[in-house]
């Protein structure tokens, strides 16, 4: 399908041409590059034909109760054009749902016949969540930095309890509220010391 030229000569000035526009007429023809799609509830999902016909071809989706797909808040379907009979047919499931497990037909008819394909999408199980590390760890090491100061300052000694940094956010907040007692404590002892020396030596000088 395309343009022939056809060129004319016998030596003898002009040269004569023409060119011709073939076209062939056919029924569509459906390839799918992947028929089995796993996914799981809640996945945003895209299905995917490539059909070649000419005339164009009206194409559509069903859905495995069979209905027809039309665009909504959960289905949307696209057409995409690829030259002068080619085209790829897409649905994008926004969110799979029990109802969506099962075959999906893609659908292309001209006025020589139709051809459809199916992929059937089957439920697999979600994978899990990894936790990425977040700022409150980090706050917690800036907050044993800056209190390990505070200690010195006091004379007191590194709570060994707060030596290890390799444990989880639980053991974390515990270690940090015994070291703020602890801290608190030694400090009040040092206050109470000091309040008594001060009275002591105001009798002593009396």
């Amino acid at each position: 399908m395309g343009p022939y030229l056809c060129i004319a000569s016998n030596g003898v000035p002009p040269t004569v041409s023409k060119r011709i526009l073939l076209t062939v007429h056919f029924q569509p023809m459906v390839w799918i590059e992947n028929q089995l799609v796993g996914a799981y509830e809640g996945q945003t999902l895209t299905l995917e034909c490539r059909s070649e016909a000419h005339p164009s071809p009206i194409t559509y989706w069903t859905r495995p109760s069979n209905e027809t797909i039309a665009n909504d808040e959960n289905y949307k379907v696209e057409t995409i054009p690829k030259g002068l009979y080619e085209m790829t047919m897409k649905l994008v499931i926004k969110s799979v749902r029990a109802q969506d497990f099962g075959s999906f037909r893609c659908v292309a008819t001209n006025s020589l016949g139709e051809t459809d394909g199916k992929i059937k999408i089957y439920r697999i199980d979600k994978p899990p969540t990894t936790r990425k590390p977040g700022m409150r760890r980090e706050s917690k090491k800036t907050w044993k930095i800056d209190h390990n100061h505070e200690k010195k300052a006091v004379g007191m000694k590194d709570d060994p309890m707060l030596k290890n940094d390799d444990v989880g956010d639980e053991q974390i907040d515990f270690q940090s509220s015994t070291a703020s007692s602890s801290f608190h404590r030694h400090l009040f002892t040092n206050f109470g010391i000091t309040a008594m020396t001060v009275i002591l030596a105001g009798g002593l000088s009396t």
